[in-house]
């Protein structure tokens, strides 16, 4: 079963904790807003984390990631991209700096390999949600490209019979 990978804020101080909700919002510098159409607020969150791969030797990431190799290490970043652009009229408000939660990475550490998925995306004739990712990892680290690791079919998608299990950050309330 695939695991919630945590990313944290691209920006130093981009996620903070707001004391009292009467208090105005700080400025979130990994958000970059879009076209606001009615109550959707349309935009892009950049995140980033870190993957220790240890001894593990191959990572297989979803098609269309971007990958670079350089360095040395057992160290792999991963920047993401999370880009709300919903056009429709939704019951309820949505503002990228909520719906961001919704959709990320997700991990499967197996014997010799950590595999990465993305979940959330979705597409509609009134738009969706989609996830960019660009990898850095160590020349010596074996990289392949896997189907059905991202978009409406991904494998990190929770069936109905399952719920992934979503890992905490102190810094970004769920």
């Amino acid at each position: 079963m695939f695991r919630l990978f945590v990313l944290v804020g691209l920006v130093a101080g981009a996620c903070t904790l707001l004391a009292d909700e009467k208090d105005p919002p700080k400025e979130d510098k990994s958000i970059v807003l879009g076209k606001a159409m009615g109550k959707v607020q349309n935009g892009s969150a950049y995140d980033v984390g870190t993957l220790d791969m240890g001894k593990l030797t191959t990572l297989y990431v979803p098609q269309g990631a971007e990958v670079i190799s350089e360095g040395e290490g057992t160290k792999v970043q991963v920047y993401v991209k999370k880009t709300q652009g919903f056009f429709g009229r939704p019951p309820e408000p949505m503002d990228i700096a909520k719906t961001r939660k919704h959709f990320g990475v997700a991990t499967l550490t197996e014997e010799k390999s950590i595999t990465l998925a993305t979940f959330g995306e979705f597409s509609t004739k009134e738009g969706g949600a989609s996830i960019k990712l660009v990898i850095v990892a160590p020349k010596a680290l074996t990289i392949e490209t896997k189907e059905g690791l991202h978009g409406d079919s991904s494998a990190a998608r929770p069936s109905k019979d399952e719920k992934l299990k979503r890992v905490r950050d102190p810094e970004r309330p769920i």
